[in-house]
């Protein structure tokens, strides 16, 4: 089978857990003895790519949502979709899998839909939303867009879609009519033989990701703040905005805790740093489709404290691989992190358990091939 890839980015060049699975998965595709091509935005077009067997094209073009200039939007939709179906005619793919499209616009998958080639939604955020309108302003919008050359159409059908997590179910079946729809999140690879055995008094705890408001570093900053008694430090993996860097390190500074949280930069992969931690933290404000990052550091033994709603819910069961609260109870989060820090053999216990939530739900081998199956089905069904 000819499968075409389409993502708005692809390693080497990654934002986050997103492009990380795409690669996966395409490397799985490929792997399985199928012929694979990747459609992708022109970042980093120049730098060599000798991570894949496989052919990358870097040519779509991005928007600048945020430029007036709704002429310039318009050529690079024309030159996307013209792009699209120039590549659709050389490879002639059997199946389209869609990745990220946001800052592309929807011209790789209008093009895509003119052919009518089977083809699946890949959805680890509502990246989708940033297309959809509500109200008459909109609808008038959509309508001019269908009369000009440069715009192709208007209505996008995420259908069929994999979604990550059993929350985004009702959004896609709502606002865009979403009939197949797969729940299966992402994968990680098992790691040989690690055991948790014992901890030590001073526990390890770990953050990462961007430096950005939604992320909610400042919300662990402030808990910590008050549990100074106990024995920890805080490693930060991630690099963000400056300003917004300055601030955090200015709320360090005001807080008292320059020698116990520290600013690590960012590092990738990770695997070093969930070795040597504890504990991770994963304070998010956003609609987290799922949450990567959680079950690469539970990989590695280390329980999650989290959010509990989107897609962090569905990873951590509360009191057994991690512990849950509302990001606006910071008293539920000071009470959590006192448990896990004054009891290291409920931190043992709880290692050991995400270990086998990992080997039990998130195997990427087991994940990859559901995967599979399922871009075998929708093709052979059509």
């Amino acid at each position: 089978m000819k499968i075409l890839i389409i993502s708005n980015y692809y390693p080497p060049h990654f934002k986050g857990g997103y492009e990380l699975s795409c690669y996966e998965v395409t490397t799985y595709l490929y792997e399985q003895g199928e012929d694979v091509l990747v459609l992708c935005g022109d970042y980093l077009k120049n730098e060599p790519d000798n991570r894949s067997n496989y052919r990358v094209v870097r040519k779509l073009k991005y928007i600048d949502y945020l430029s007036d200039d709704y002429w310039n939007k318009s050529k690079v939709e024309k030159d996307n979709y013209e792009m699209t179906t120039r590549i659709l005619d050389e490879f002639e793919p059997d199946f389209v899998y869609f990745w990220n499209q946001q800052y592309l616009s929807l011209a790789p998958y209008w093009a895509v839909k003119r052919r009518k080639i089977a083809h699946v939604f890949d959805i680890g955020d509502v990246w989708p939303l940033k297309y959809y309108r509500e109200g008459f302003k909109a609808k008038v919008k959509s309508f001019i867009k269908r009369l000009l050359p440069n715009f192709r159409d208007a209505k996008m059908e995420v259908n069929p879609v994999i979604i990550l997590s059993e929350w985004m179910r009702p959004l896609f079946v709502e606002k865009f009519g979403s009939k197949e729809i797969y729940n299966i999140p992402r994968g990680v690879k098992l790691k040989e033989d690690l055991q948790i055995n014992s901890k030590a008094d001073d526990i390890k705890l770990m953050f990462a990701g961007r430096i950005e408001p939604l992320k909610g570093l400042e919300l662990i900053i402030n808990v910590l703040s008050g549990l100074q008694a106990y024995k920890w430090t805080l490693d930060v993996y991630g690099d963000g905005d400056e300003d917004y860097l300055e601030r955090i390190k200015l709320l360090i500074t005001e807080k008292s805790l320059g020698q116990r949280v520290i600013l690590k930069g960012k590092l990738y992969p990770l695997d070093e740093a969930y070795q040597t931690h504890d504990v991770f933290l994963f304070p998010t404000l956003a609609k987290e489709g799922f949450g990567r990052v959680a079950i690469e550091a539970m990989s590695y033994g280390l329980p999650v404290l989290t959010v509990n709603k989107y897609g962090p819910n569905d990873i951590v069961e509360d009191g057994y691989n991690g512990y849950k609260a509302s990001p606006s109870d910071l008293s539920a989060w000071a009470n959590n992190l006192k448990q896990i820090l004054s009891d290291k053999d409920l931190l043992i216990k709880m290692s050991n358990n995400a270990l086998e939530t990992v080997k039990n739900k998130y195997d990427i081998e087991l994940i990859n091939k559901q995967r599979y199956d399922i871009i075998k089905d929708i093709y052979y069904s059509k």
